[in-house]
């Protein structure tokens, strides 16, 4: 009888028994921190990438650490990654942030949010809700192109002041006249000078090293990517600064001691006969205006800059002066043209010529 009543008050057995909740295995959620995942992908990255742009993620992953270091990857809310986005943005004491430098971090965080996926730290939607969506606010300083361009008075002044220094005035014609990046003139060796075409072979350019393991600053390496590697039109004017920087160098003495240490095949050495250090000659050169010509200045990329523009003014066709710079052209046309003929280096002779000729004018003409 005690038996019949204890199961009157037992439940009754479930037929079926309800299933626990499905955890895939292929997503584990763990808490590791932003900083952690930062510090992994780093190892990872910096034996996939060159140097200089492995240098530049260590910078936006400060950025990422300093908004976001202490918060658990695996919990991240897209309120978080905006409020790091609008914080640096905002900048500093200096004023806000450039909208490369947003961009950059933006990108760079994308990265390190798809690795954590490949470890299986966070799923796919996870990954999905955190990095779409995610705007440039408008609170960042754009980017003004004319910033980097100058005049043909502006040109002329600066000439003028590094008309003492053989060296500084004929790289710089040359980067004026071919609109090459300067990695690339100071990587160029002397089979690349094609003189009876007309053009300059560009298919390397100066890297930056880790110093720590023991190399020199600077070594050739490959062009900043593929279309990069290009015909550059040159006119006589540019082989005539070509020539007159190889007797500066004979005469200087680096040329003996660049074949010595078997560099001779370079077109611009140090005094050293070394391959030039880009960040040293760069800072050189500033020195050397701000003594010469205060206020004269400009960084030598601008030069690009103006090369471009000033072609642009003289209504050359913009694709060619762009596969001239070796920039990446859209549309299945323009990339056909790029790579069955070269027509395009006749097209921009005369109007690099014409610039040419107000570039030498500007410099004679000293303004009162």
């Amino acid at each position: 009888e005690m038996m019949l009543k204890q199961a009157e008050v037992m439940p009754p057995i479930p037929s079926v028994v309800p299933a626990m909740p499905y955890v895939p295995q292929s997503f584990i959620p763990n808490n590791k921190t932003v900083s952690e995942v930062l510090d992994e992908f780093m190892v990872y990255h910096k034996e996939q990438v060159h140097h200089a742009t492995y240098e530049a993620n260590v910078s936006n992953a400060k950025h990422i650490k300093r908004h976001l270091g202490d918060k658990q990857i695996a919990t991240l809310k897209y309120s978080d990654v905006l409020d790091m986005i609008n914080k640096v943005a905002k900048g500093n004491e200096k004023g806000p942030a450039s909208k490369k430098t947003v961009e950059n971090v933006r990108s760079f965080f994308s990265q390190v949010v798809k690795f954590a996926r490949k470890e299986k730290w966070i799923s796919a939607e996870d990954v999905d809700i955190i990095t779409t969506g995610i705007k440039i606010p408008k609170v960042v300083k754009e980017y003004d192109s004319n910033e980097k361009f100058h005049e043909y008075d502006e040109i002329g002044r600066l000439l003028r002041a590094l008309k003492k220094n053989p060296r500084y005035y004929c790289i710089h014609k040359i980067l004026l006249l071919t609109g090459m990046r300067e990695q690339e003139l100071f990587a160029l060796n002397k089979k690349a000078l094609k003189r009876d075409e007309n053009y300059i072979q560009v298919s390397s350019a100066i890297k930056k090293q880790d110093t720590k393991k023991g190399h020199r600053a600077f070594e050739i390496g490959e062009t900043k990517n593929k279309w990069s590697v290009r015909r550059v039109p040159a006119i006589p004017e540019v082989f005539f600064y070509f020539d007159e920087l190889e007797r500066y160098q004979i005469g200087s003495g680096g040329r003996a001691k660049s074949y010595i240490k078997g560099n001779g095949d370079l077109v611009v050495i140090d005094r050293a006969g070394n391959a030039v250090n880009e960040h040293t000659f760069i800072e050189n050169y500033k020195k050397y205006v701000d003594r010469n010509a205060p206020g004269a200045y400009y960084p030598l990329n601008d030069s690009r800059h103006c090369f471009r523009t000033h072609l642009e003014k003289l209504h050359a066709i913009d694709r060619n002066t762009q596969i001239s710079m070796g920039h990446k052209l859209g549309g299945v046309s323009n990339t056909n043209y790029r790579g069955d003929n070269d027509a395009y280096m006749e097209e921009l002779y005369p109007y690099i010529g014409e610039m040419a000729e107000k570039i030498n004018e500007a410099t004679k003409n000293r303004k009162r």
